[in-house]
């Protein structure tokens, strides 16, 4: 899942930034630089959250979000830290 968004050099939290991918049941995200907390947020293409969920950094290595209850359709995937961060992606079920 290609995922984009704003992480600014002098401040980086994430570095190299983490890669997404995914199938009908998780999504699979592998961050090689664990070094800070993590929110994860899923949204509806209607704007609806429907999953939310903070990884400490111990837990941010690799990280698994169940998908498989999500009816059909488009979400949007954002990964958030504590300093302003973010990067998004779009996939679709």
């Amino acid at each position: 899942m290609p995922l984009n968004g704003r992480w600014e050099v002098k401040a980086r939290s994430l570095s190299p930034i983490p890669t997404a991918s995914y199938d009908s049941q998780s999504i699979y995200i592998e961050n090689p630089s664990p070094n800070c907390d993590i929110t994860i947020t899923i949204t509806s293409s209607t704007g609806e959250e429907v999953y939310r969920q903070t990884f400490s950094e111990s837990q941010t290595a690799y990280m698994v979000i169940r998908i498989g209850n999500l009816t059909s359709g488009q979400y949007t995937l954002q990964m958030a830290n504590n300093q302003g961060n973010y990067l998004t992606g779009v996939f679709g079920i």
